[in-house]
Protein backbone atom coordinates (compact mmCIF):
# COMPACT_ATOMS: atom_id res chain seq x y z
CA UNK A 1 0.00 0.00 0.00
CA UNK A 2 1.39 3.42 -0.99
CA UNK A 3 1.34 5.88 1.50
CA UNK A 4 -0.01 9.36 0.56
CA UNK A 5 2.40 12.58 -0.72
CA UNK A 6 2.30 15.20 1.62
CA UNK A 7 3.04 18.47 0.51
CA UNK A 8 5.98 18.74 3.09
CA UNK A 9 7.10 15.64 1.63
CA UNK A 10 7.18 16.87 -2.37
CA UNK A 11 9.10 20.00 -1.52
CA UNK A 12 11.88 18.73 0.52
CA UNK A 13 13.81 17.76 -2.44
CA UNK A 14 12.83 21.44 -3.98
CA UNK A 15 14.33 23.29 -0.80
CA UNK A 16 17.36 20.88 -0.52
CA UNK A 17 18.24 21.48 -3.97
CA UNK A 18 17.59 25.46 -3.68
CA UNK A 19 19.60 25.52 -0.76
CA UNK A 20 22.35 23.67 -2.46
CA UNK A 21 22.27 26.32 -5.34
CA UNK A 22 22.52 28.97 -2.88
CA UNK A 23 25.38 27.79 -1.22
CA UNK A 24 27.27 26.69 -4.19
CA UNK A 25 26.34 30.45 -5.31
CA UNK A 26 27.52 31.84 -2.86
CA UNK A 27 30.71 29.83 -3.11
CA UNK A 28 31.20 30.97 -6.80
CA UNK A 29 30.86 34.60 -5.59
CA UNK A 30 33.32 34.17 -2.79
CA UNK A 31 35.43 32.75 -5.44
CA UNK A 32 35.56 35.78 -7.50
CA UNK A 33 35.69 38.67 -4.87
CA UNK A 34 38.66 36.51 -4.18
CA UNK A 35 40.05 36.98 -7.60
CA UNK A 36 38.95 40.36 -7.74
CA UNK A 37 41.37 40.93 -4.76
CA UNK A 38 44.48 39.28 -6.82
CA UNK A 39 43.86 41.04 -9.84
CA UNK A 40 43.83 44.53 -7.65
CA UNK A 41 47.59 43.38 -5.72
CA UNK A 42 49.02 40.67 -8.42
CA UNK A 43 48.16 40.92 -11.98
CA UNK A 44 50.52 37.83 -12.60
CA UNK A 45 48.99 35.84 -9.95
CA UNK A 46 45.48 37.01 -11.01
CA UNK A 47 45.91 35.03 -14.29
CA UNK A 48 46.63 31.76 -12.66
CA UNK A 49 43.88 32.51 -10.10
CA UNK A 50 41.26 32.86 -13.28
CA UNK A 51 42.70 30.02 -15.21
CA UNK A 52 42.38 27.92 -11.85
CA UNK A 53 38.46 28.83 -11.50
CA UNK A 54 37.37 28.00 -14.96
CA UNK A 55 37.33 24.40 -14.41
CA UNK A 56 36.13 24.96 -11.04
CA UNK A 57 33.29 26.84 -12.69
CA UNK A 58 32.81 24.06 -15.41
CA UNK A 59 32.16 21.12 -12.80
CA UNK A 60 29.75 23.23 -10.71
CA UNK A 61 27.53 23.47 -14.14
CA UNK A 62 27.81 19.92 -14.51
CA UNK A 63 26.59 19.41 -11.49
CA UNK A 64 23.98 21.55 -11.87
CA UNK A 65 23.03 20.76 -15.00
CA UNK A 66 23.11 17.01 -14.33
CA UNK A 67 20.36 17.71 -11.43
CA UNK A 68 18.06 19.55 -13.69
CA UNK A 69 18.13 16.75 -16.03
CA UNK A 70 14.96 13.73 -15.55
CA UNK A 71 16.12 12.00 -19.21
CA UNK A 72 17.36 8.91 -20.17
CA UNK A 73 20.86 7.86 -19.72
CA UNK A 74 21.63 9.14 -23.74
CA UNK A 75 20.40 12.76 -23.25
CA UNK A 76 22.38 12.60 -20.04
CA UNK A 77 25.63 12.04 -22.09
CA UNK A 78 24.65 14.42 -24.48
CA UNK A 79 24.50 17.09 -21.81
CA UNK A 80 27.61 16.46 -20.32
CA UNK A 81 29.04 16.65 -23.62
CA UNK A 82 27.53 20.00 -24.20
CA UNK A 83 28.89 21.38 -20.95
CA UNK A 84 32.73 19.75 -21.81
CA UNK A 85 32.53 21.61 -24.80
CA UNK A 86 30.89 24.59 -23.78
CA UNK A 87 33.87 24.81 -20.76
CA UNK A 88 36.16 23.49 -23.57
CA UNK A 89 35.73 27.36 -25.23
CA UNK A 90 36.99 28.69 -22.67
CA UNK A 91 39.92 26.77 -22.21
CA UNK A 92 40.80 27.39 -25.71
CA UNK A 93 40.33 31.02 -25.39
CA UNK A 94 42.37 31.36 -22.49
CA UNK A 95 45.28 29.53 -24.39
CA UNK A 96 44.88 31.88 -26.93
CA UNK A 97 44.92 35.06 -24.32
CA UNK A 98 48.04 33.36 -23.03
CA UNK A 99 49.75 33.80 -26.36
CA UNK A 100 49.14 37.13 -27.27
CA UNK A 101 50.48 37.56 -23.62
CA UNK A 102 53.66 35.85 -24.42
CA UNK A 103 54.52 37.46 -27.74
CA UNK A 104 53.58 40.73 -26.32
CA UNK A 105 50.11 41.68 -27.38
CA UNK A 106 48.56 41.61 -24.11
CA UNK A 107 50.04 42.76 -20.74
CA UNK A 108 49.63 40.75 -17.53
CA UNK A 109 46.34 42.71 -16.67
CA UNK A 110 44.88 42.69 -19.80
CA UNK A 111 44.97 39.07 -19.82
CA UNK A 112 43.64 38.81 -16.78
CA UNK A 113 41.15 41.26 -17.09
CA UNK A 114 40.13 39.58 -20.72
CA UNK A 115 40.07 36.23 -18.71
CA UNK A 116 37.65 37.01 -16.62
CA UNK A 117 35.22 38.79 -19.28
CA UNK A 118 35.50 35.53 -21.34
CA UNK A 119 34.99 33.70 -17.43
CA UNK A 120 31.69 35.51 -16.82
CA UNK A 121 30.73 35.55 -20.67
CA UNK A 122 30.59 31.55 -20.54
CA UNK A 123 29.15 31.40 -16.98
CA UNK A 124 26.77 33.88 -18.31
CA UNK A 125 25.60 31.37 -21.26
CA UNK A 126 25.89 28.55 -19.12
CA UNK A 127 23.10 30.10 -17.41
CA UNK A 128 20.96 30.52 -19.94
CA UNK A 129 21.20 26.80 -21.28
CA UNK A 130 21.65 25.50 -17.76
CA UNK A 131 20.79 26.92 -14.54
CA UNK A 132 19.58 30.59 -14.34
CA UNK A 133 21.83 30.89 -11.17
CA UNK A 134 24.90 31.26 -13.38
CA UNK A 135 23.36 33.87 -15.77
CA UNK A 136 23.78 36.03 -12.13
CA UNK A 137 27.11 35.30 -11.35
CA UNK A 138 27.84 35.98 -14.83
CA UNK A 139 26.68 39.38 -14.45
CA UNK A 140 27.91 39.66 -11.16
CA UNK A 141 31.40 38.97 -13.26
CA UNK A 142 31.12 41.40 -15.92
CA UNK A 143 30.89 43.83 -12.96
CA UNK A 144 33.93 42.71 -11.09
CA UNK A 145 35.93 43.00 -14.80
CA UNK A 146 34.06 46.31 -14.98
CA UNK A 147 35.13 48.00 -11.66
CA UNK A 148 38.84 46.30 -11.86
CA UNK A 149 39.26 48.11 -15.00
CA UNK A 150 37.25 51.38 -13.91
CA UNK A 151 39.83 51.30 -10.55
CA UNK A 152 42.95 50.48 -12.58
CA UNK A 153 42.33 53.44 -14.99
CA UNK A 154 40.24 56.29 -12.51
CA UNK A 155 42.49 54.81 -8.99
CA UNK A 156 45.06 57.22 -9.42
CA UNK A 157 43.50 60.49 -10.11
CA UNK A 158 40.60 59.79 -7.50
CA UNK A 159 43.77 59.40 -4.95
CA UNK A 160 45.09 62.71 -5.59
CA UNK A 161 42.53 64.82 -4.14
CA UNK A 162 42.06 62.09 -1.18
CA UNK A 163 45.67 62.29 -0.82
CA UNK A 164 45.75 66.30 -0.78
CA UNK A 165 43.08 66.34 1.81
CA UNK A 166 44.57 64.01 3.85
CA UNK A 167 47.70 65.68 3.82
CA UNK A 168 46.08 68.68 4.68
CA UNK A 169 44.44 66.94 7.40
CA UNK A 170 48.04 65.83 8.65
CA UNK A 171 49.92 69.22 8.44
CA UNK A 172 46.44 71.02 9.94
CA UNK A 173 46.55 68.33 13.17
CA UNK A 174 50.60 69.20 13.23
CA UNK A 175 50.51 72.46 13.12
CA UNK A 176 47.74 72.37 16.23
CA UNK A 177 49.80 69.74 18.16
CA UNK A 178 52.69 72.39 17.65
CA UNK A 179 50.92 75.07 19.12
CA UNK A 180 49.30 73.17 22.18
CA UNK A 181 53.21 72.71 23.55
Amino acid sequence: MEQPSTPQADLQPTQHFFLIRSLISLVLVILSCIGMVITDINQQWAWTYWLFLAPIFAVICLYLGWSHTQHSGKQQLRLVIRIIFHWLGLLVTAGLILFFVRIGLLSDINAGLLLLTALALTTFLAGVHMDSCLCIIGVMLWIFAWASAFLEEYLSYSMLPVGIIALVIVLYLHHKAKHRL
